[in-house]
Protein backbone atom coordinates (compact mmCIF):
# COMPACT_ATOMS: atom_id res chain seq x y z
CA UNK A 1 0.00 0.00 0.00
CA UNK A 2 1.15 3.47 -0.87
CA UNK A 3 1.09 5.93 1.54
CA UNK A 4 0.29 9.47 -0.97
CA UNK A 5 -2.38 8.42 -4.05
CA UNK A 6 -1.37 9.04 -7.39
CA UNK A 7 -3.01 11.99 -7.60
CA UNK A 8 -1.26 13.74 -5.04
CA UNK A 9 2.24 12.69 -6.90
CA UNK A 10 1.14 14.03 -9.89
CA UNK A 11 0.49 17.35 -8.27
CA UNK A 12 3.42 17.70 -5.94
CA UNK A 13 5.42 17.16 -9.20
CA UNK A 14 3.47 19.66 -11.10
CA UNK A 15 3.98 22.01 -8.38
CA UNK A 16 7.23 21.90 -7.17
CA UNK A 17 9.02 24.13 -9.72
CA UNK A 18 9.80 27.56 -9.04
CA UNK A 19 7.78 26.78 -5.71
CA UNK A 20 9.95 26.62 -1.90
CA UNK A 21 9.49 23.32 0.32
CA UNK A 22 7.53 25.61 2.47
CA UNK A 23 4.83 27.16 0.13
CA UNK A 24 4.51 23.87 -1.33
CA UNK A 25 3.51 22.21 2.06
CA UNK A 26 0.72 24.14 2.30
CA UNK A 27 -0.38 24.12 -0.99
CA UNK A 28 -0.59 20.53 -0.88
CA UNK A 29 -2.38 20.47 2.64
CA UNK A 30 -5.00 22.48 1.68
CA UNK A 31 -5.61 20.99 -1.44
CA UNK A 32 -5.60 17.45 -0.02
CA UNK A 33 -6.43 17.57 3.66
CA UNK A 34 -2.65 16.17 4.57
CA UNK A 35 -0.48 16.32 7.53
CA UNK A 36 2.30 16.94 5.28
CA UNK A 37 5.23 18.86 7.19
CA UNK A 38 8.65 20.56 5.93
CA UNK A 39 10.46 17.63 7.05
CA UNK A 40 8.31 15.55 5.31
CA UNK A 41 8.04 17.39 2.26
CA UNK A 42 12.23 17.68 1.81
CA UNK A 43 12.35 13.66 2.38
CA UNK A 44 9.48 12.98 -0.45
CA UNK A 45 11.29 15.49 -2.88
CA UNK A 46 14.82 13.86 -2.07
CA UNK A 47 13.51 10.49 -2.36
CA UNK A 48 11.32 10.98 -5.88
CA UNK A 49 14.06 12.93 -6.97
CA UNK A 50 12.19 16.22 -7.48
CA UNK A 51 13.81 20.04 -7.53
CA UNK A 52 12.63 23.54 -7.43
CA UNK A 53 14.87 24.59 -9.12
CA UNK A 54 14.84 27.79 -6.89
CA UNK A 55 18.45 28.70 -6.17
CA UNK A 56 20.11 28.22 -2.25
CA UNK A 57 22.81 29.76 -0.16
CA UNK A 58 23.76 33.49 -0.44
CA UNK A 59 25.36 34.63 -3.63
CA UNK A 60 29.17 35.04 -3.64
CA UNK A 61 30.06 38.64 -2.75
CA UNK A 62 26.81 39.49 -0.96
CA UNK A 63 26.65 40.70 2.72
CA UNK A 64 24.90 38.16 5.05
CA UNK A 65 24.01 38.13 8.91
CA UNK A 66 27.52 36.46 9.47
CA UNK A 67 29.38 38.65 7.99
CA UNK A 68 27.77 42.24 7.10
CA UNK A 69 28.89 44.75 4.36
CA UNK A 70 30.59 47.02 7.02
CA UNK A 71 33.61 44.15 8.35
CA UNK A 72 33.56 42.03 5.22
CA UNK A 73 35.94 43.80 2.83
CA UNK A 74 38.64 43.88 6.56
CA UNK A 75 38.17 40.40 6.36
CA UNK A 76 41.65 38.83 5.75
CA UNK A 77 41.34 36.17 2.69
CA UNK A 78 43.61 33.95 4.54
CA UNK A 79 44.70 32.85 7.76
CA UNK A 80 47.16 31.03 8.95
CA UNK A 81 46.71 27.64 10.73
CA UNK A 82 46.92 27.63 14.53
CA UNK A 83 50.76 26.19 15.56
CA UNK A 84 52.41 27.74 11.61
CA UNK A 85 55.99 28.44 12.06
CA UNK A 86 56.46 31.70 10.51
Amino acid sequence: MRKYSEEVKAFIEQHVQGMTTKDLVVLVNAEYDLDFTVLKMRSYKKNHNLKSGIPTGIPAGKPSKQYPEEIKGSLPITMPASGQRK
